[in-house]
């Protein structure tokens, strides 16, 4: 009766309010009628906003239970949902209580100010001294952004940027008062990328701040100039990137005021990111566009500063450097600041020695690759695999006899050095990624390869092929001209593939089992590999009792509902109830 009658019918539910029977279903103290009176009021949200509110309000204040009830029954449509359920979902917020992934994009179409507004509740709640890395919950989904998500801020920022500056900044100020050398806390603020090609939602803030800071200091620089007044001797790295990313945008006729600031503490010239460019490139980008409208006072010293500049671990650094220079390895030890800052510098007024020296600098550095100068390259620049040179010569027997070799550690710590920015290794790790680099091409030979692979060959390579043989689309790694001519693996050739594998007993060669399967769904699939498919569902021991994949670093009993539910879908016994769905 309730689902035929009452659910979705706004008029029925209003009379279930009026004469009390909400309140005491939601008053009981069994768990049933509880949540029979949040379906019902969930089903109307959007009809009678305002009477669920009220009746939903006071239980705010009755424990952690209830505020997930509250924001079960609210739903996620925050960018269509009546003004009244979006102030009780501020408050949730304020309270820590919020849903994991928020549709960004049409909230910043359809609601910007909802946008901000929610972004800087959720991020006022982030506590710098309770927990390791700067004290917001671990929450997979919220914590790392794409593109997209950033983009729509980005896009909504031209008609909101004081508001967003005056909105954000006093959180940077409080939750980046940390020591520059503390690189946990200072990594997610600066690293936009990760393996999964995803952004840290710090730098997605900081990120937002430089396109508000950019666009106040172009339209508007009073107004830009008050705030920059009350920040421009914060200590914070991450600060002083907003602050140097905005001068850059100042009117030329304030050109002085952001040389000035560089003048005044040297050190900023290499308060880049790291990460996606050189540290040197903020600097860059504000000499390049202030230092030719500068006074020519400004404009002598902070040329002559650059000539003489010396990192301060220069010593240590030329020690080191130079000792590796009688075995043949490159480095340097002096000019990188000047190879990448002098040129920004207006030509019109360098003296005849700089221009030397900016030629010398680019003979110099001329044979290092540009991702050289990053954060995140080793000394020996990228490592890759030592097969990848003549990975399109390794014939079948070739690779059995590498895959079968006990003489490769799994993960190198010795490289060559081939270029100032290239080293490579041998490593099972490393090969692995090489077979399966050459597997996505040619997916078909290395499925009937497989065949033949020796019982105790390691997993990583055993799950390099099966990723390839999943495939049924050419993936990024198969270059352009292949791409036309590409074929998948054969079903026969996939199902003898997965018959060879006596064991999946590895967590990464059963997630990538159950990955392949559900990457060919539509395929016919055999008795006997649904059978080891409800296996792994049922009895894989990834997940181990008590244990996380997510947030591995807590207690089972510390985590939320929604970080317990992202390790039921990061483990084996996951991947295969999703694949069998």
């Amino acid at each position: 009766m309730l689902e035929t009658v009452y659910y979705g019918h706004p008029h029925f539910i209003i009379n279930l309010i009026d004469n009390g029977i909400m309140a005491y279903w939601l008053d009981c103290v069994e768990d049933k009628y509880i949540n029979r009176a949040i379906w019902l009021l969930a089903s109307v949200i959007q009809e009678i906003p305002e009477r669920i509110v009220d009746i939903l309000e006071p239980f705010i204040e009755k424990g952690a239970a209830w505020l997930d009830r509250i924001l079960n029954t609210i739903g996620w449509m925050s960018e269509v949902e009546d003004d009244a359920v979006f102030e009780l979902r501020l408050k949730l917020a304020r309270l820590g209580i919020y849903i994991n992934i928020h549709n960004w994009n049409d909230l910043c179409k359809k609601q910007p100010r909802r946008a901000l507004r929610l972004l800087e509740t959720i991020v006022s709640t982030w506590d710098i001294n309770k927990e390791k890395v700067i004290g917001r919950p671990n929450i997979i989904g919220f914590e790392h952004w794409h593109n997209e998500e950033l983009n729509s801020f980005k896009q909504i920022i031209s008609d909101y940027y004081v508001e967003t500056w005056d909105m954000f900044m006093t959180h940077i100020e409080r939750l980046t008062r940390f020591n520059s050398a503390d690189y946990v806390n200072l990594y997610r603020w600066q690293k936009p990328r990760n393996l999964y090609r995803t952004i840290e939602i710090e730098r997605s803030l900081v990120d937002i701040l430089i396109v508000a800071g950019k666009v106040m200091a172009n339209k508007e620089p009073k107004l830009f100039l008050e705030r920059f007044d009350k920040i421009k001797t914060n200590p914070s790295k991450i600060i002083q990137e907003i602050i140097i990313e905005s001068l850059s945008h100042l009117p030329h006729n304030e050109a002085d005021i952001g040389i000035q600031w560089l003048l005044e503490d040297f050190s900023r010239i290499q308060i880049g990111d790291d990460f996606s460019e050189e540290k040197w490139m903020s600097a860059f980008r504000l000499l390049k566009e202030q230092s030719p409208y500068c006074s020519f006072e400004n404009f002598e010293q902070v040329e002559k500063s650059l000539v003489f500049y010396h990192e301060p671990d220069e010593k240590d650094h030329a020690k080191y450097r130079l000792k590796g220079w009688k075995h043949g390895y490159y480095g340097h030890y002096w000019g990188e600041a000047q190879y990448f800052l002098l040129p920004a510098l207006a030509t019109e007024r360098i003296s005849q020695p700089t221009a030397e020296l900016i030629k010398t600098l680019n003979r110099k550095f001329d044979l290092y690759p540009k991702d050289y100068f990053k954060r995140g390259q080793i000394t020996g620049g990228t490592i890759s695999s030592k097969l990848n040179k003549n990975i399109n010569k390794i014939s079948d027997r070739s690779w059995l006899e590498i895959l079968s070799n006990s003489k490769v550690p799994l993960d190198g710590h010795k490289w060559q050095q081939i270029t100032p920015g290239h080293a490579v290794e041998s490593s099972i790790l490393q090969f692995a990624r090489s077979l399966g680099f050459i597997a996505e091409r040619y997916p078909e030979r290395f499925a009937r390869l497989i065949l033949q692979f020796p019982n105790d060959v390691h997993p990583a390579y055993v799950s390099a092929i099966i990723d390839a043989v999943a495939l049924t689309q050419p993936g990024n790694r198969v270059p352009e001209e292949e791409k036309a001519e590409w074929e998948p693996a054969s079903f026969s050739s996939v199902l003898a593939s997965l018959d060879s594998i006596r064991k999946l007993d590895d967590q990464e060669a059963a997630l990538s089992f159950c990955r392949l399967i559900r990457n060919r769904a539509e395929e016919d699939w055999p008795d006997q590999i649904i059978e080891r498919l409800i296996d792994l569902a049922i009895n894989h021991p990834d997940l181990e009792p008590g244990k996380l994949n997510v947030s591995c670093d807590k207690n089972v009993e510390e985590v939320s509902s929604n970080t317990l539910f992202q390790n039921t879908i990061n483990c084996v016994r996951g991947a295969a109830a999703e694949a069998i769905g």
